[in-house]
């Protein structure tokens, strides 16, 4: 059995037309684990902020946002090396200063995935 651990971290900036400019970090932390039965289990958890250059021509104020993600798969080898069968939930939460963009996402998928 092996596992991993991965994260990274980072600055973005995008030049756009009038109210659409921002910059924020970025940061993503997570770990792959081989476990019993062939099973392998990932989990990942990533930040994302924006922090927006020029108000906003609706609002009248300037937006800040924050994204959380969560995520967890689970899946097992099914056929030799190159067919797997794959469950995940993936959870995103969007706060913002204006409501209209704040948001929850959940999402559950079953995926049969064949690699060559």
């Amino acid at each position: 059995m092996s596992s991993a651990v991965f994260g990274g971290l980072g600055y973005e900036k995008n030049s756009a037309y009038l109210d659409e400019s921002y910059g924020g970090f970025n940061m993503k932390a997570g770990i792959s684990l081989e476990l019993p039965w062939e099973l392998n289990l990932i989990m990942t958890a990533k930040y994302h902020s924006r922090d927006y250059d020029d108000t906003d021509i609706e609002y009248g104020v300037k937006r800040e946002d924050t994204k959380y993600f969560g995520g967890i798969s689970l899946s097992r080898k099914i056929y030799r090396d190159w067919l797997k069968i794959q469950a995940e939930f993936d959870y995103t939460k969007n706060d913002s200063n204006l409501k209209d963009y704040e948001y929850d996402r959940n999402v559950t998928g079953l995926s049969l995935i064949a690699e060559y």
